[in-house]
């Protein structure tokens, strides 16, 4: 029940606010054209979705190559029908962002699901026999469902998005949830402190479906017109409740799920120039250093201020160059990189000193190494979404940031991006040491070798060495019907058990037309029903296919996966699959696969198989053997920079002992031999043999790898021998250089 301050005004205050400040504050270089900032969200991919104050106008904000959300670059994403302002919304679990309701604009008792990939607005119906949502309350469950309350009375209702369906639930046990704060807990519980029944507190359980009474808070956090401050947990286990007056209460949760906790006051914010301020139906986030940011100010009155809050002691930072509006007008979002984005009119972002502590850190126990553009993967791993909802509001603007996100950042150029997460595994968080993961999406661009992080509420977990790498597709189109598919592809050979061979068939998938591939005995009819086997002369990772003609029921083929002789893994081939849409069968999961059997085929009428699609596996290395003989600044190195990867440039780095430019004679060959020469050791049994010139420094050797998968896995070996005038037998030795092809 915030004034709605005329627009004239809003641009008068921007023009008298001070610029940005130095000590953690720093404006954005770009501002959204024409945009009065206001409520924000962090995409599951890394973007920031941004509306435009009491409009229907949305913004896009894209960090920079080098991850920068200062430097960023703004677009105007899809209008929505409605204008808004101070509304309930949501992160739903598949990327999805939910916007209900509103306390101004033509929104006040509508609802519209935003989907990032279409860049699309849909409109959903509200729960049946629901008023005004206006400004209410949501919270996101750990069970990925959006639960919200409706405008001045104590219903709630609850919206799963698998079904997109409302649920009554429990009515609060005070008259109305208006302007309450609501904040999910790790056991899925739902705190708030009732302001229509001040100071009283309740908790919701939504196992079952109930409400119950946490007593009074020892302070009054509501002021006279009902309004009340932000709620965030904090690392220690803690929420950290901040009043509309100028006080602070922590909620210990019980250890029992939906058991009563504790209560107690905790220390007032600080005089600003001889009078109280307050967290106003206002924000805050957690940093990653643990502390709070937190906005306080004289109610609806100009101007707000910056402290930090570490649970006990507050601590003044700069004001942003965007404080002189009210508090309740800010907007605080944790941003991956940890620093904090202040959105009100302008936009600032926020970089705190200090650094986390490290058990605070998503985990990654499991993650594909051989990536796709495109290809579509899982994580696992612990804490991947934090330990904390991180960002909190006096009452509307959920902007929860409670859920990984996925980031690679490219060795060769030094280029971060971001994949498009969804689903993860649960919405919940202080997940402790159990398992959860989330899917990810790589995106399309740059390919090659890259460091693959989680990151939860602005801290990343530890680095991953991952590989992206562009798709070798299979999918029968470049052949004629009715041909036997052997070995008409280099990656792999096609072949079934005995007496029966794999043929095209007529018959589209999707959009990839006009053959499929099907089993049949030899030179009869396609049947479809025997084995499928492919054999890679390169071991391949991150294998998906299409299968057609599955009727959903039960397990209706299984895919084994084979390295050498060794069993890896095994896939069921479970769901429906039609022509128009097939069945993805994902095997992903499974590296360094040689051999892949398709067999155990029950379903009716058979299944053909379509559109494979994988990469080669990162066999390259190399590594130097041998001893070399030393010149007049000792052994000459003999290293590589850039592995020999099909179809790309090798580059081996050569240093020159003599430290003058000089010559150089390299020996090449697929084998080795040791050859007593001047004092030192050939390695080599050089197949060839190359005299050439190399530098004072650094030499570097570039040699083309043909994109051949006859190619993968096979070693050779160089050496080089220098010209040294200065060395005692003129001639300095490398040690050898091993390498291995691979992709």
């Amino acid at each position: 029940m915030k004034p709605l301050v005329k627009f004239a005004t809003f641009l008068a205050l921007s023009a008298v606010a001070p610029m940005a400040q130095a000590n953690g504050w720093k404006k954005l270089t770009h501002q959204p054209t024409g945009q009065n900032a206001s409520t924000a969200f962090l995409l599951m991919d890394g973007r920031v979705l941004m509306n435009d104050n009491l409009s229907a106008k949305w913004w896009i904000l894209t960090p920079t190559a080098n991850g920068s959300y200062t430097d960023g670059t703004w677009s105007a994403a899809a209008t929505a029908k409605y204008t808004r302002l101070y509304y309930a919304s949501g992160m739903l679990s598949d990327g999805r962002v939910i916007i209900a309701g509103g306390e101004y604009g033509t929104g006040t008792d509508k609802i519209e699901i935003y989907d990032p990939v279409a860049n699309s607005w849909t409109e959903i119906a509200k729960p049946s026999g629901w008023g005004s949502i206006a400004d209410a309350p949501s919270v996101v469950l750990p069970d990925g469902r959006f639960m919200m309350a409706e405008y001045f009375t104590p219903k709630v209702a609850i919206f799963d998005p698998k079904t997109n369906s409302w649920t009554n639930a429990a009515n609060k046990l005070n008259p109305s949830s208006v302007e309450e704060t609501w904040t999910v807990l790790p056991d899925g519980t739902v705190l708030t402190c009732d302001c229509q029944g001040a100071p009283g507190s309740e908790l919701y359980d939504p196992l079952l479906d109930q409400w119950i009474s946490l007593g009074n808070t020892p302070v009054n956090l509501v002021d006279g017109i009902l309004e009340i401050g932000s709620a965030l947990m904090m690392n220690n286990g803690e929420v950290a409740c901040f009043g509309a007056t100028p006080h602070v209460c922590h909620y210990t949760p019980s250890t029992t799920p939906g058991g009563v906790g504790t209560w107690v006051q905790s220390t007032d914010p600080p005089l600003v120039a001889g009078k109280a301020v307050s967290n106003y139906d206002s924000c805050s986030a957690l940093l990653p250093n643990g502390n709070l940011l937190v906005t306080l100010g004289l109610g609806f009155s100009a101007p707000y201020y910056m402290y930090e809050y570490d649970g006990t002691n507050w601590i003044d930072v700069p004001d942003p160059g965007n404080s002189g509006h009210p508090a309740y007008e800010a907007r605080l979002l944790l941003l991956p990189t940890g620093k904090v984005l202040n959105s009100c009119y302008s936009v600032h972002i926020y970089t705190p000193d200090g650094s986390p502590d490290p058990t605070w850190a998503p985990v990654i126990t499991s993650v594909p190494t051989d990536l796709i553009p495109g290809g579509d993967y899982q994580v696992f791993g612990t804490q991947l979404n934090g330990r904390s909802t991180a960002c909190s509001y006096g009452d509307e603007c959920n902007m929860a940031t409670n859920y990984p996100l996925v980031r690679l950042k490219f060795a060769n150029s030094g280029n971060t991006a971001y994949c498009r997460a969804h689903d993860p595994s649960t919405m919940g968080y202080m997940t402790g040491s159990a398992i959860h993961s989330t899917h990810f999406v790589v995106p399309s661009g740059e390919t090659g070798p890259a460091k693959l992080t989680v990151i939860a509420n602005g801290i990343a977990s530890q680095e991953i060495d991952v590989v992206v790498r562009d798709p070798i597709a299979i999918d029968f189109d470049t052949l004629a019907t009715g041909v036997a598919v052997t070995t008409q592809y280099p990656e792999a050979s096609f072949s079934s058990t005995a007496g029966f061979e794999n043929v095209t068939v007529a018959a589209a998938n999707g959009a990839s037309a006009p053959n499929m591939l099907c089993s049949a005995p030899i030179g009869g009819a396609p049947d479809c029903a025997h084995d499928t086997i492919l054999d890679f002369p390169c071991p391949i990772a991150s294998l998906t296919f299409h299968a057609v003609g599955v009727d959903s029921v039960g397990t209706a083929a299984t895919v084994d996966l084979w390295s050498g002789a060794t069993l890896v893994g095994s896939v069921a081939v479970v769901g429906a699959g039609t022509p128009s849409t097939p069945l993805v069968v994902d095997c992903t999961a499974f590296g360094d696969v040689s051999k892949v059997v398709i067999g155990g085929i029950s379903d009716p009428g058979g299944i053909a198989w379509d559109d494979f699609e994988f990469c080669l596996a990162s066999t390259a290395s190399w590594s130097n053997f041998g001893s070399g003989l030393a010149g007049t600044l000792g052994i000459p190195s003999f290293t590589v920079s850039a592995l020999p990867l099909l179809g790309t440039t090798m580059t081996a780095d050569l240093g020159n002992s003599l430290g003058a430019a000089t010559l150089a004679l390299l020996l090449v060959g697929d084998s080795t031999t040791s050859l007593p020469f001047k004092g030192g050791t050939i390695l080599v049994d050089a197949d060839v043999s190359l005299l050439l010139p190399i530098n004072a420094g650094t030499t570097p050797l570039d040699a083309d790898i043909d994109n051949d998968p006859a190619l993968c896995g096979v070693t050779f070996y160089a050496q080089a021998l220098e010209v040294d005038a200065g060395a005692p037998q003129k001639v300095s030795f490398t040690a050898g250089l091993e390498l291995v092809v691979g992709n």
